[in-house]
């Protein structure tokens, strides 16, 4: 691919349709989802809560927002409806959900997560406390996604150190460094965590979240679902394998319809 350059426009890709060029935006809400959605400046202005100066390059501008998936730079995930599997760890899809006989659209968020591991997950429409200072106006269209920075297998050090290795050395180093990480998370419970922010387009309406979580405007109540693959199942390991979906629903406001209730016919 040529280089980019204040006074070139260049394609990203072959055929992938988002020129670049000196006034661009790359990365931008408004880029993504249009100007009448997202606003042509979300990340013209500085990003973070501490609002530090927006570095600029020649070629377009670069927002001074360094996402390290904690809870002051949580990682920044668009939805793209077309693609529900674009979403990180996570699944997303709009439908209709029927409630007490009325229909509502519905946003509904999925994550496979080890069975161990499911009351560490969470997910909330994210508040103002919780969304960096160029994401304010998007409010109402964000959600705040919590999930461990290491899952169930990936923290049992001690069982992956005493594992077989062709190359022990290397495998200290590794085990080493994982025990390191396992310490600052008993220290520090925010890096036990990684946190993501899920931007929404403006052109939907705000999320509505007691209609099926009716004890929080912001907590979304979550169902567990098992999965149970059987050895015929799996040809790998030969072994029952277990698994867990975790599901989260939230309503999009005004946006539903009744319908009637049957009466049945008396004779």
């Amino acid at each position: 691919m040529p280089p980019i350059s204040a006074t070139a426009v260049t394609s990203l890709e072959e055929g992938a349709g988002m020129n670049i060029s000196a006034n661009s935006s790359i990365g931008s809400p408004s880029q993504i989802f249009g100007a009448t959605s997202y606003g042509s400046h979300s990340f013209s202005s500085p990003c973070g809560f501490g609002s530090p100066p927006t570095r600029t390059r020649p070629s377009y501008p670069l927002p001074d927002y360094h996402q390290d998936g904690s809870k002051k730079w949580p990682n920044v995930i668009y939805n793209f409806p077309e693609h529900g599997h674009r979403h990180g760890n996570t699944f997303i899809c709009q439908g209709l959900i029927e409630q007490d006989h009325i229909e509502y659209q519905t946003i509904t968020v999925n994550c496979p997560c080890p069975p161990d591991d499911y009351k560490f997950y969470e997910l909330k429409i994210a508040n103002s406390f919780e969304v960096p200072a160029c994401f304010q106006k998007h409010l109402g269209h964000i959600l705040l996604f919590r999930e461990p920075v290491a899952n169930f297998t990936a923290r049992q050090y001690q069982k992956f150190g005493i594992a077989k290795s062709d190359n022990p050395g290397a495998k200290k180093t590794v085990v080493n460094a994982l025990k390191a990480e396992a310490v600052n998370a008993e220290r520090d419970l925010d890096l036990f965590f990684n946190y993501s922010i899920i931007v929404f387009s403006m052109e939907k309406p705000v999320f509505a979240n007691r209609i099926f979580s009716p004890k929080s405007d912001f907590i979304v109540d979550s169902k567990k679902s098992g999965i149970d693959n059987k050895p015929e199942d799996n040809t790998s390991f030969k072994k029952d394998q277990y698994g867990l979906t975790l599901s989260w629903k939230i309503a999009l406001a005004g946006e539903f319809r009744e319908h009637l209730q049957e009466t049945p016919m008396l004779w």
